[in-house]
């Protein structure tokens, strides 16, 4: 494929992402956002270690699995966790297990309970003084060379990033997910960068207000500059599938006051924005979000597209039937179904979900682990709807 010809399948799939948000009837068929982590590893016939360390072998991953499955829409390009970053520097945070084909993060707690207010007040300093030499013991003695190792893996890290994305991009016709990305809360933040899960939970009930104090930090160094930009640009941006991306992960742990209390006033907002400049939104939802929904139904038609992880697809379509609904097969049956049976059930989702728009296909759970797909499963499931009309 040249570039030109590249050029036209991206403009084709984004014309297909943008018709099913709109929701004012169906695209050509039904366009196909691929769900897939480290399964792609080893379905090209590498060990998880193999790749993860390795950038060479995981392009050669991240091609390979585009020319196989040509894929309209792609959420990782080999970038998901930043494991080469510290590879030979430091303790890895996480556990990879080549045997199993596994790949699991222990909760990382590098925070005490009682420095929410010292966080909120200087964060750089925080994260310099506390957080990283709790996190990288190793900064105390390491020398001027280790350092910079460190930030070339930085470097490199991200140069392979922007590297994938663009041949994708130029080569395969795959389009940009988003322009803007905009994080829902700064509670995301605590929970995923300083307090894990369990602190995080108790500290709602403890410290409310340093919470608070700490969310609102975020908000003013990363949620606001984000609106500002929202903003200063009304309109939607035909050069990507959607104008922005966020995910929703911490709010599983909250009660439906406390996401009302922590979470949902920041995001709010950023909703706000973009409904006010008529932009698209896609969030991908990590657990449930059947506690919480009712925020969601203010919104235009249109707008949302939201990529559910757990949610029944029908019981969301039902009671947001503003949101375009991304999603909708189970890994359960890719990784243990016929052919056959992944093909009925696409064929009756779109049917149920897409005859108007409002739905992109996707698996409800990233493909992480060696069993949640058989290959052949998922070439027939693509092919096949790549064909539908419907």
């Amino acid at each position: 494929m040249n570039r030109e010809q590249a050029k036209a399948l991206e403009q084709e799939r984004i014309q297909l992402v943008r018709e099913a948000v709109a929701m004012k009837g169906a695209p050509k068929r039904t366009p196909i956002l691929d769900n897939t982590f480290t399964w792609k590893i080893m379905d090209q016939g590498y060990s998880l270690s193999e790749a993860i360390y390795d950038y060479e072998k995981m392009e050669k991953v991240v091609r390979g699995h585009q020319e196989l499955y040509q894929c309209d829409l792609v959420r990782d390009v080999g970038t998901r966790n930043g494991f080469q970053i510290i590879q030979g520097w430091t303790r890895p945070r996480y556990v990879i297990d080549d045997v199993n084909g596994s790949l699991n993060a222990p909760d990382m707690v590098i925070m005490n309970p009682d420095e929410y207010d010292e966080l909120a007040e200087d964060r750089v300093r925080f994260i310099w003084t506390r957080a990283l030499p709790r996190r990288f013991p190793m900064l105390s003695h390491s020398t001027k060379e280790e350092i910079q190792k460190l930030i070339q893996g930085m470097r490199d890290y991200f140069a392979f990033g922007a590297r994938m994305n663009a041949a994708l991009r130029e080569e395969y016709g795959v389009p940009a997910l988003a322009r803007y990305a905009i994080s829902g809360s700064g509670h995301e933040n605590i929970v995923n960068k300083f307090r894990g899960i369990a602190g995080t939970g108790i500290d709602a009930r403890r410290n409310p207000q340093g919470m608070l104090r700490v969310i609102e930090m975020y908000a003013e160094k990363e949620i606001y500059p984000a609106i500002r930009q929202i903003r200063s640009d009304p309109g939607q941006d035909l050069n990507f599938a959607f104008d922005c991306q966020g995910g929703m992960l911490t709010h599983s742990i909250l009660s439906s006051s406390q996401f009302d209390r922590f979470y949902w006033p920041w995001m709010k907002q950023g909703l706000d924005a973009l409904a006010e400049t008529g932009k698209t939104m896609y969030i991908f939802i990590q657990s449930d979000i059947k506690r919480f929904i009712h925020h969601f139904r203010e919104y235009p038609k249109g707008m949302l597209c939201l990529h559910l992880e757990i949610d029944d697809p029908y019981e969301v379509r039902r009671e947001l039937p503003n949101a375009c609904i991304c999603g909708g097969i189970p890994i359960s049956l890719l990784g243990s179904g016929t052919r056959e049976q992944v093909i009925d059930y696409a064929k009756r989702l779109i049917n149920d979900l897409g005859q108007d728009g409002g739905f992109i296909l996707s698996t409800d759970k990233i493909l992480s682990f060696r069993n949640d797909a058989k290959r052949e499963n998922l070439v027939a499931l693509y092919e096949f709807v790549r064909e539908y009309k419907g």
